[in-house]
Order: structure tokens, then C-alpha cells, then sequence
């Protein structure tokens, strides 16, 4: 099963973060790209937009916000924020100085 991923820069005030999105895939038995839960079709140009438009939205306060419901786990709050607005997104890898870390969608249960 492919694994699908795309690599973003996010800059939230001064936040700055380079972040992978995975999206769990299957090929069907006429070879269609699709989303293992939800059995719609995998368009890379949807998920781009997609990504793009909730990069568009965060904010800050909506940072905050998330942060604050996720007991100041910063990147599983950007995780959770992601997941909201891309509800077929797999995992989630934040690359910083200090190393990679990686949430998957069991780390939000």
C-alpha cells in the first residue's frame, strides 16, 4: 500500500516549521489511486489545494488554540489542526533542527 506524501514550509508569526502530510492509499482492482478509510479517490491536485488552503488559514490564535486543547503539545496540536481540515490525512512528520518527529491518527485518540 503507498504511503503519499507532501512536503510544506509553514510560518506562523515567527513558528516556522517544515512539515511532510501522508495520506494512506491503496490501488483498487482497476488500478485507481484511493484513501484506505474512506474509499473516495486520491487526487494529488485536490490534496494540494487542500493543504495549501489550510496553510492559508492557520493563524496564530487558532495556533493557540489548538495548542491549548492539546495540553501544549505544539506539534500534536498542528497535527490535530491539520486533520480537522484534512480529514484524509495519515500521518503528520515535523522536521526541525533537533530531529523528525512523526504523529500518526492513532497519536489523536
Amino acid at each position: 500500500m503507498p504511503i503519499l506524501c507532501f512536503r510544506n514550509k509553514i510560518k506562523v508569526n515567527n513558528y516556522e516549521e517544515t512539515l511532510s502530510f501522508a495520506f494512506n492509499c491503496y490501488y483498487d482492482n482497476n488500478y485507481h489511486l484511493k484513501f484506505k478509510d474512506s474509499n473516495s479517490s486520491f487526487d494529488s491536485g485536490d490534496m494540494r489545494i487542500k493543504i495549501d488552503d489550510a496553510i492559508d488559514k492557520l493563524t496564530y490564535e487558532k495556533l493557540m488554540e489548538y495548542d491549548n486543547k492539546n495540553k501544549g503539545v505544539r506539534y500534536l496540536a498542528l497535527f490535530k489542526y491539520f486533520h480537522d481540515n484534512i480529514p484524509e490525512l495519515y500521518s503528520m512528520k515535523v522536521e526541525s533542527d533537533s530531529g523528525d518527529s512523526i504523529y500518526y491518527l492513532d497519536d489523536l485518540k
